[in-house]
């Protein structure tokens, strides 16, 4: 009861109170250090509290779409990556001219707006000011609350095969994952943890990090449902904590094992 207590953060919008303490799904003994309160609104303007009635607006989790269209593209770009996303954006309208692409813009420069594919009318723009690369959680987040299916592409990623969504389709049934993540690192990320992020997220085999391969947030597939929003809180509060946040400020990582 005292660890519950705690580790309670109530909302003054709603009066509810909400955990801020991870708690290890292996071993519930080990609990994390509690995330400040005052991320809470932004975990409520996200819609990544375990409350399916605090936004009336979004809509069920939704079940796998019946066709590829019902999928919205999501990327990032900055200054420095813009011609890379406009090659990525070229390349997956060639296989996929009429889905959802939404791409935002972090601290974008004017004119390079001017070169949007604005006459696409199924391109859209969202522009984010001071955040970085390793905001995606919250990128991630902002899109679920309006696309109940989306694929996430980094800028520097080009998709080069037709039928890729469609391969995903055949490969997945009911009892799949609602995010799925789809390159290897091919090697171990232990040097880039940062060691506070243990303090948050306590673990007992935190050492197989050194060994087990990991899976890149290059590529994502995610659908939203109360798991995958679940995950995005705990990515998200981590993304806006310092003593938590990986080294190098890019979340491109993530562990199998996790």
């Amino acid at each position: 009861m005292e660890t519950v207590e705690r580790c309670q953060c109530i909302s003054f919008k709603t009066g509810k109170s909400y955990n801020f303490c991870y708690v290890n799904p292996l071993n519930s003994t080990l609990v994390g250090r509690k995330f400040s309160c005052e991320l809470l609104e932004k975990l409520e303007d996200l819609d990544l509290l375990d409350d399916p009635s605090f936004n009336n607006s979004t809509p069920p989790a939704p079940t796998l779409p019946k066709n590829s269209t019902q999928i919205a593209f999501i990327s990032s770009t900055t200054d420095d990556q813009f011609d890379f996303s406009l090659s990525s954006f070229k390349c997956i309208r060639e296989f996929y001219p009429d889905n959802k692409y939404l791409l935002y813009g972090l601290n974008l420069n004017s004119s390079f707006m001017d070169q949007l594919p604005n006459d696409d009318l199924n391109f859209e723009f969202r522009q984010l000011y001071s955040p970085g690369n390793h905001f995606k959680s919250v990128m991630l987040a902002k899109a679920l609350k309006d696309f109940s299916v989306i694929f996430w592409i980094d800028s520097d990623m080009a998709m080069r095969k037709p039928k890729v969504l469609e391969r995903i389709f055949e490969g997945m049934d009911k009892n799949n994952s609602g995010i799925l993540a789809f390159r290897d690192t091919h090697y171990n990320v232990f040097s880039g943890v940062n060691s506070g992020s243990a303090s948050f997220f306590p673990s007992s085999s935190i050492e197989v990090l050194r060994n087990t391969s990991q899976v890149e947030t290059s590529l994502l597939f995610l659908k939203r449902t109360e798991g995958v929003k679940n995950i995005l809180k705990w990515w998200t509060l981590c993304t806006l904590t310092e003593d938590c946040i990986v080294k190098g400020s890019n979340s491109r990582y993530l562990s199998k094992t996790n």
